[in-house]
């Protein structure tokens, strides 16, 4: 099975926590990279057959789940422009890497 930050538990945790202090990923009141390329991450879970967690879990990571309900609704154009215009922060950086790594 292939392992992304949807598979550790502690990642989603910290983007939960994220998410009730924050209406973004991107700690501000509009959607930035950090948003977009989360939100990729699950894109890419969600063709993936044998990933478990496609999409947050509305019970377990409530912020989460209505985090991808909310940027699900945005054009890709739209979420490719946040990636160009706003750079990442460490736990955004870390789980990218994680990601790349277990490709």
């Amino acid at each position: 099975m292939s392992k992304t930050f949807l598979n550790r538990d502690a990642k989603i945790i910290e983007l939960e926590n994220r998410l009730n202090k924050n209406n973004y990923l991107s700690k501000d009141h509009i959607p930035g990279s950090a948003d977009s390329k989360i939100f990729n991450i699950f894109l890419k879970a969600n063709s993936t057959p044998y990933i478990t967690l496609a999409f947050p879990d509305r019970k377990l990571y409530p912020n989460l789940y209505h985090w991808y309900i909310i940027v699900k609704q945005f054009s890709t154009s739209a979420r490719n422009h946040w990636i160009e215009t706003s750079g990442d922060d460490e736990l955004i950086a870390d789980i990218m890497k994680d990601c790349e790594n277990a490709t």
